[in-house]
């Protein structure tokens, strides 16, 4: 490995010094920001506790009634109606 190939890779790594220190900060602050976060959550816990008051109830969850389909009528066994017998041929007479 000569000299020329060695010169860009030193350049890139010194590049990614100052982004992996961007990077840093943001994932500090952004922790730190949490940790506060449940900080608070945990003091207010522990004067709830303090003070004798529980969690809030919490609403029971809805009664779930199964639906029943409405009884269907069984089929009508009935005949049809009779269709009236077809009127007899008139005789071809000339008048």
């Amino acid at each position: 490995m000569g000299l020329d190939s060695v010169i860009p890779l030193l350049i890139l790594l010194l590049l990614a010094f100052p982004l992996v220190a961007i990077a840093a900060i943001v994932m500090a602050v952004t922790t730190r920001e949490r940790l506060r976060a449940i900080e608070r959550r945990l003091l207010m816990l522990e004067r709830r506790i303090e003070a004798g008051v529980t969690a809030p109830p919490q609403s029971a969850a809805p009664v779930i009634r199964p639906t029943v389909a409405p009884a269907v009528e069984p089929p009508r066994t009935t005949p049809p109606p009779a269709m009236p017998a077809p009127a007899a041929p008139k005789p071809a007479v000339p008048p």
